[in-house]
């Protein structure tokens, strides 16, 4: 994670209220319906629970990184469910789903996306293999940005 303040535990409380903030926790109000899976004898949210949660609180930078690399590790997530829930932050984490590729190999990748996007420039097709026409490799791209159109320079 980026610039996550990681000076606090976040945990969720199963609850429909409760939450609390200490010095070392943050306690989460909230139910997890099924949402929980076990890793190394520890119950943890789901990846795509700790996705949607985390698209839901921080920053869209970081959600985008976060999002990616889940997506990358388990292109399977399934966010649907997740993203119906009236939640604060909720409208956020849906456009950070919609926006995740787990083709991006590194954080970099999934930032220069995010800067790509901002600056009205088309989505760039992700880890493209050129072949000749025989098939053989040529080369691959990591970010190959389809045709763009432009205005033409004006002087002032």
């Amino acid at each position: 994670m980026l610039r996550t303040d990681l000076g606090r535990v976040h945990v969720t409380n199963g609850r429909d209220a409760g939450g609390y903030r200490s010095a070392t926790r943050y306690g989460h109000a909230g139910r997890l319906d099924g949402d929980v899976v076990e890793l190394d004898d520890m119950r943890v949210t789901s990846p795509a629970r700790t996705v949607v949660d985390l698209a839901r609180t921080v920053s869209e930078d970081e959600a985008v990184v976060i999002g990616d690399s889940a997506l990358r590790h388990d292109p399977g997530l399934c966010f649907d469910d997740l993203l119906d829930a009236p939640r604060t932050g909720i409208a956020a984490a849906r456009r950070i789903v919609g926006f995740l590729d787990g083709r991006s190999e590194s954080p970099g990748e999934s930032l220069s996306r995010l800067r790509l996007r901002d600056s009205g420039i088309p989505d760039p097709d992700l880890q493209r293999t050129i072949r000749t026409p025989g098939g053989v490799f040529v080369a691959r791209f990591e970010r190959a940005l389809r045709r763009i159109r432009s205005a033409p320079s004006q002087t002032l």
